[in-house]
C-alpha cells in the first residue's frame, strides 16, 4: 500500500509548486481612469493605464483606435499623439489570459486645434452707402467651423459664418466702429477687429432750375432752390454771389434783393459732404431797374419870349442814363441831358403844344408830358373883361389873365388867344371886400364862405376845395389866407393857429398852434416866413412846406414894416429917440423924428 501511494504521489509533480493549469481563472475588474479622451491633433494625450484584477497575457483593442494613439497589447496602457480628427466613438479594450479575458470601455474624441491667426486683410473699411464694399475675407491658421461678429455690421453688410467673409452694399450712414470676428471650433476660438465706417455718398446732380438769372435793382428775384441727388452737409459759391443776394448754406437756395448792378459773371456752388462734392453753375446779371415817376412841377410851363424861365427839374424813381424830348422845345429852351432840367430863355412865339420827355436807362424808360407856350408882349389885344365894377384883383401870366373886381365877380383869359376860360360870382364879404383871390404857377385860388377853389389854370376847371373857419378872412374874424408865389400851397394864419394845404390835392400838409392872426407873411417856393407871429415881434419864423419844420431867425431892432415883393427881403422901421429941442414942461416926453427905413434879410438881421 505503501509504494502505490507512492507512484500516485509521484505522478501529481510538485506539490509545493504554481496552481495547476487546469486551476487558472480569467482576468477581471479592467478599469480605465480615463473612461472618456478629449484628444487635440498633435497633442500627445495623457497615457491611460488601467487596473486589472488576475494575469493578463494580452490587451486588444477594437475598433483601431483613432490615428496616432496606440495601445499597448502588454500594459493595456492607450497613449500616443493623434494625427486626425475623428468623433466621439466608444472603443472596447479586452484583457485576456488563457483562462479568459474582461473588458473596459472608453469614449474617444479626436478634435482638431483652436484656431488662430485670424487676419482680415482690410484692417479699416470705409464705406460709402449705396455702394458695395470689396469683400474682406480673413485668412487663419487651423479648422474654423463657425464665425461670429459683435457688434452686429452696419445694415446691408454681412459676416459668412463659414469664411468669415465680410461683404454687402451699406445702406445706412454709420459712424466708424471696432467690430469683433470670432472664429471657433470644438477646441476653442481666436479673434480679430474691423474698423467700419459708413459714410454718405457724395452728393451728384446738382441742377438749378434756373441757370439763368437776369436780375433788376431793388427788386426781388424768384427763389432758386435746386435738386440734389444723396445727402448734402453745406452748400458754399464763388465768387460771392451780387451784393443783396445770398445762398442758403443749407438748402442751396439762391435769393434776395439785388441792390447794385452786376454785369453778367458765372456763379458756382458746390453742394458737398464728408464723401465728396458735386458742382452746378449759374449766370446771374443784375440790371438797372427802369426809371418810374417822372415827374415836373410845374407840368405846364407859360414863357414869354426874351425872359428865361424858372428852370424845371423833374422828379424820378431810379437812375437815368439820359433824358430827351420829343418833338423840339421852343427855341432857346433846352434840356439837360442828365437831369432832365428844362431852362432857357425861348426866343420864338409858340403855340401851346404837348412835349413828352422820356427819362431811359439800359432796363427801360418812363415819360412825362408838359404843356409849354411861349408868348409874346409886344403884340397887345384890347380886351373887354365884362366887369360891371372895379377890379379888385389883376394878375398876369405869360397867356393867362385873372380878374376879380369888387362883386367877387371873377374871370380867366386865354389873352392871347382872347379867349373867356372860365368866370364865376362867389359870394362877397360887402362892397369894398370880395373874398381874396389870387392866380400863381398852374393854379387859381378863389375865396368863398369858409373856403378856397382851387382851380387850374388850363381853364378854371375845379381842381379841390380847401374847407376851414381860417379861410373866412372877415375883418372882425382876424384871420388871412395867401397862395404860395409858385401856386403849390395855400397857408391861413388865424388867432389860434396856421395851417398849410397843398393845392395839389387839398390835403393839410402842417398846422400849427398860436396866435397867427396878425402876422404878417410871405408864402415863397418851399417855405412861408412870417413875421409878427407868435415868435415875437423882432424875429422872423420860416416853416418848411411841406415838412413843416419850423426854425427862428436872429432877432432884428426896429418894427417890421414890409416885404420886398419877391420875399428875399423885408423893411424895418426904426424911430429917431433924440430929445426935443425946446421943453414944453418938465414932463413932457420925447419928440419922434422921422424914421429910418432898413432893409434885411428874412434870415439874418
Amino acid at each position: 500500500m505503501t509504494s502505490l501511494f507512492g507512484a500516485i504521489a509521484g505522478c501529481g509533480g510538485n506539490s509545493s509548486g504554481g496552481k495547476s493549469p487546469g486551476t487558472e481563472t480569467p482576468p477581471t475588474n479592467l478599469v480605465y481612469p480615463q473612461t472618456t479622451i478629449a484628444a487635440t491633433i498633435g497633442q500627445p494625450i495623457a497615457s491611460n493605464t488601467p487596473t486589472v484584477t488576475g494575469t493578463v497575457t494580452s490587451y486588444s483593442v477594437s475598433p483601431a483606435l483613432p490615428a496616432g494613439l496606440s495601445l499597448n497589447s502588454t500594459t493595456g496602457t492607450i497613449s500616443g499623439t493623434a494625427t486626425s480628427a475623428t468623433v466621439l466613438t466608444a472603443y472596447t479594450i479586452t484583457a485576456a489570459n488563457s483562462a479568459g479575458s474582461t473588458t473596459a470601455t472608453i469614449q474617444i474624441a479626436v478634435n482638431p486645434p483652436p484656431p488662430s491667426n485670424l487676419v482680415y486683410p482690410q484692417p479699416t473699411i470705409a464705406a460709402t452707402a449705396g455702394h458695395a464694399i470689396t469683400t474682406d475675407t480673413p485668412t487663419v491658421t487651423g479648422a474654423v467651423t463657425s464665425y461670429t461678429v459683435s457688434p452686429a455690421l452696419p445694415a446691408g453688410l454681412s459676416l459668412n459664418a463659414s469664411t468669415g467673409a465680410i461683404s454687402g452694399t451699406p445702406t445706412t450712414v454709420t459712424p466708424q466702429a471696432t467690430y469683433t470676428i470670432t472664429a471657433a471650433n470644438a477646441a476653442g476660438s481666436t479673434t480679430a477687429t474691423v474698423q467700419i465706417a459708413v459714410n454718405p455718398a457724395p452728393p451728384t446732380n446738382l441742377v438749378y432750375p434756373q441757370p439763368t438769372i437776369t436780375a433788376i435793382t431793388g427788386q426781388a428775384i424768384t427763389t432758386d432752390t435746386p435738386t440734389v441727388t444723396g445727402t448734402v452737409t453745406s452748400y458754399i459759391v464763388s465768387p460771392a454771389l451780387p451784393a443783396g443776394l445770398g445762398l442758403n448754406a443749407s438748402t442751396g437756395a439762391i435769393s434776395g434783393t439785388p441792390t447794385t448792378v452786376t454785369p453778367q459773371a458765372t456763379y458756382t456752388i458746390t453742394a458737398a459732404n464728408s464723401a465728396g462734392s458735386t458742382t452746378a453753375t449759374v449766370q446771374i446779371a443784375v440790371n438797372l431797374a427802369p426809371p418810374t415817376n417822372l415827374v415836373y412841377s410845374p407840368a405846364t410851363i407859360a414863357a414869354t419870349i426874351t425872359r428865361t424861365i424858372t428852370t424845371d427839374t423833374p422828379t424820378v424813381t431810379g437812375t437815368v442814363t439820359s433824358y430827351t424830348v420829343s418833338p423840339a422845345l421852343p427855341a432857346g429852351l433846352s434840356l439837360n441831358a442828365s437831369t432832365g432840367a428844362i431852362s432857357g430863355t425861348p426866343t420864338t412865339v409858340t403855340s401851346q403844344a404837348t412835349y413828352t420827355v422820356t427819362a431811359t436807362n439800359s432796363a427801360g424808360s418812363a415819360t412825362a408830358n408838359l404843356a409849354i407856350t411861349v408868348a409874346s408882349f409886344s403884340v397887345f389885344t384890347l380886351l373887354d373883361l365884362g366887369h360891371a365894377n372895379s377890379l379888385a384883383v389883376m394878375r398876369l401870366q405869360p397867356t393867362r389873365l385873372f380878374t376879380q373886381d369888387t362883386s367877387g365877380h371873377w374871370a380867366l383869359w386865354d389873352y392871347t388867344a382872347t379867349t373867356e376860360l372860365a368866370s364865376g360870382d362867389p359870394a362877397t364879404l360887402g362892397l369894398l371886400y370880395p373874398y381874396p383871390a389870387d392866380m400863381a404857377g398852374s393854379v387859381l385860388a378863389i375865396g368863398t364862405a369858409n373856403a378856397v377853389e382851387i382851380r387850374s389854370t388850363t381853364d378854371g376847371s375845379l381842381i379841390t376845395t380847401l374847407t376851414s373857419p381860417g379861410l373866412d378872412p372877415v375883418p372882425a374874424a382876424a384871420a388871412w389866407w395867401m397862395l404860395s408865389t409858385d401856386g403849390t400851397y395855400i397857408a391861413s394864419g388865424y388867432a389860434s393857429g396856421l395851417s398849410v394845404w397843398s393845392t395839389t390835392d387839398g390835403h393839410l400838409l402842417f398846422s400849427r398852434a398860436g396866435d397867427y392872426s396878425r402876422a404878417r407873411a410871405f408864402a415863397a417856393p418851399g417855405q412861408i416866413q412870417i413875421a409878427l407871429g407868435p415868435a415875437g415881434a423882432n424875429v422872423i419864423e420860416i416853416d418848411s412846406v411841406p415838412s413843416g419844420t419850423s426854425s427862428i431867425g436872429p432877432a432884428f431892432t426896429a418894427n417890421f414894416n414890409s416885404w420886398f415883393t419877391d420875399g428875399s427881403h423885408f423893411f424895418t422901421n426904426t424911430p429917431n429917440l433924440s430929445p426935443p429941442l425946446t421943453p414944453r414942461s418938465t414932463t413932457s416926453t420925447p419928440t419922434q423924428r422921422p424914421q429910418f427905413n432898413k432893409a434885411c434879410s428874412p434870415s439874418a438881421t
